[in-house]
């Protein structure tokens, strides 16, 4: 993923990037644990935001941090040194055990639903929640960029930091979100739209 936001480059990024699942599988978690390993080696540092429960052996992470039930404030499970330049700090923002999903499928410790079996409530609760998590660290270490993953939510999400604080902020399509909510529930397009309107750059994997 290009890096160019408008800032000099040449020196250490703060990349911010939002992923709501894990880091292990198949699909969107293979990209990003790939793109987070390709940046920490470039010698940029990363803000991950996901929900990995076991990091340890991920050789990238040099610290994971869980956020309690507030969302202001978190515990750090773990720092371990790495071989990488570029240092990725871990963070699990708290759900209160709900996790959305596209497609139906298992999350060990969550209750699973999909966006379209969701209220509204819910998926603005979903939202503020990870928006809560994501300014805690902000305050403290205030982002170069935000990359996010899907169509919605994440960067519906990311366009919050947007409107707050001017963080740039990218897309990366993926395909399930579109094929399985976008398209199948209208309530999901002004998260979608408005958050693709004002994103710095959008890109597309093939």
């Amino acid at each position: 993923m290009p890096v160019e936001t408008g800032a000099d480059i040449s020196r250490k990024l703060k990349i911010c990037i939002l992923h709501g699942y894990i880091l292990t599988g198949t699909g969107s978690n293979i990209f990003v644990n790939n793109l987070v390993r390709s940046i920490c080696r470039k010698g940029h540092d990363v803000y991950l935001f996901c929900q990995e429960k076991n990091p340890e052996s991920i050789n990238f992470i040099h610290k994971y941090c869980v956020f309690k039930e507030d969302n202001r404030k978190y515990e750090t499970v773990f720092t371990k040194e790495t071989s990488f330049a570029g240092k990725c700090f871990l963070f699990n923002p708290h759900l209160k055990g709900l996790l959305p999903v596209y497609v139906y499928d298992r999350y060990k410790g969550f209750e699973v639903k999909t966006f379209m079996k969701m209220d509204i409530s819910e998926i603005e609760d979903h939202i503020s929640q990870n928006v809560q998590a994501i300014e805690t660290v902000f305050r403290e270490n205030s982002f170069d960029v935000i990359q996010s993953n899907h169509v919605v939510i994440s960067p519906f999400i990311a366009r919050k930091l947007w409107e707050k604080y001017k963080v740039p902020y990218f897309i990366t399509l993926h395909g399930s979100a579109l094929n399985f909510v976008v398209k199948k529930d209208p309530r999901m397009l002004p998260y979608a739209t408005s958050a693709l309107l004002d994103a710095s750059k959008i890109f597309a994997v093939k």
